[in-house]
């Protein structure tokens, strides 16, 4: 009995061992089918990096998937798509594919490949104006500025064409801060344009003229933006005034003197001097003083010689510290001043200014020190050099004999 029970027993273990020996490989089968699975069966688009599964899908379906994307704004999942199908035997690749697949790319910002695609088409269809634009502003974006203006500087037959690629080479130009080519490129289109279109042009370009610091270019463009226009009295007057200041054409003293004392182009001072020096008006002598400050030794010269003329004598503060200038010119018209205007407190500084090795100076300095002592020493015209020497000598021991008392200083 006790034997049969323990068979029973063992045949139960047995059983009950195979049993479970049975499950248990069943459910590691079962693991490693689900573990298998799982890594062979495709994600669902649009879970994780479409790199990572996106050849698992079905070539027939990359262009649904692609619409998809879109329709999703998933602008890069959608370039991915189009990729793969341009990538097939079989693919439909007509010039609208590719237009597509450059819009596609631009939405996504991927810059690098919109461009690709575009320099591709532009090479079958360089006539095409607006693809032209859309591949300079690829350039643009990429730091490619120098291309994209070449880009845009090409020869067309249409006008409409032209006033497109103008338009867009402006706004390209302004971009890259590049005002005097924006500008010049304004006033062709402006030249091309009808009346109304070229006003504004005229106006663009005299705005980028002006932030490129060329005023005068600036302020003919206003002037033809403004052409035909009624203007008031008032305005007509400030645009003349702006001319005058801009162009260097003053109408009028007031005109000539904001030139002379405010503008920075010396060319624009020497023509507002010329235009004071034609005729006497108030206060021109101090006005020609004020000159005297200039930098530009032509100016100077005027200045000094309309002193000489105008002004009266013992008004010499102005001209005597130009007796110490650096340019000829400028020295023989302070002389030649002092002769009209000096008095004697000015001696002492004409009587070192008599150089004799200098003949022209010489001559001025020894005209302008008998001009103001009532006093001559020699009588020769044109002595020589020993005889200038001799001179000097003369004049300066003469003046050391009368004394800065006696001659007033």
């Amino acid at each position: 009995m006790r034997g049969q029970i323990l068979a029973q027993l063992l045949a139960a273990i047995r059983c009950f061992t195979m049993n479970t020996f049975c499950l248990t490989r069943c459910c590691l089968l079962l693991g490693c089918a689900l573990f298998s699975g799982c890594a062979t069966a495709p994600a669902e688009p649009g879970s994780g990096s479409v790199e990572s599964w996106s050849w698992q899908v079905p070539s027939s379906s990359w262009l649904d998937l692609a619409k998809q994307a879109e329709a999703r704004l998933q602008w890069q999942e959608a370039g991915i798509w189009l990729d793969r199908y341009a990538r097939l035997p079989e693919a439909q690749l007509d010039e609208e594919f590719w237009f597509h697949r450059a819009a596609v790319a631009e939405q996504a910002g991927d810059l690098y490949r919109s461009a690709e695609v575009r320099e591709q088409l532009l090479a079958k269809h360089p006539e095409d104006v607006w693809l032209r634009i859309d591949l300079a502003d690829d350039y643009q974006q990429l730091g490619r500025g120098g291309e994209a203006v070449q880009l845009l500087q090409v020869a067309v037959a249409y006008d409409d064409d032209r006033q497109h690629l103008g338009l867009a080479l402006v706004t390209l130009l302004e971009q890259q801060e590049r005002w005097y080519d924006a500008a010049e490129q304004a006033e062709r289109l402006a030249m091309e344009s009808r009346e109304s279109v070229a006003r504004q042009w005229w106006e663009r370009a005299s705005a980028f003229y002006e932030k490129g610091g060329d005023l005068t270019r600036a302020t003919i463009c206003m002037e033809r933006a403004l052409k035909g226009w009624d203007l008031g009295a008032e305005e007509k007057r400030v645009l003349e005034r702006l001319r005058a200041f801009e162009l260097g054409e003053p109408e009028n003293v007031a005109d000539a003197l904001l030139l002379l004392r405010n503008h920075p182009d010396p060319e624009m001072r020497l023509k507002g001097i010329r235009y004071l020096a034609r005729d006497r008006f108030p206060n021109d002598v101090g006005v020609m003083e004020f000159a005297l400050r200039d930098q530009d030794p032509r100016i100077l010269v005027i200045a000094l010689e309309q002193i000489a003329q105008r002004s009266e004598r013992g008004r010499q503060a102005a001209v005597l510290p130009l007796l110490q200038h650096d340019d000829e010119r400028v020295v023989l018209r302070a002389l030649r001043a002092l002769r009209q205007v000096g008095t004697e407190t000015a001696l002492g500084a004409v009587i070192t200014a008599m150089d004799p090795d200098n003949r022209a100076q010489f001559r001025a300095a020894r005209d302008a020190a008998e001009a103001i002592s009532g006093h001559a020493i020699g009588l020769g015209l044109d002595p020589s050099l020993e005889e200038r020497r001799q001179i000097k000598k003369a004049w300066v021991d003469w003046f050391a004999v009368q004394g800065e008392d006696k001659l007033g200083g």
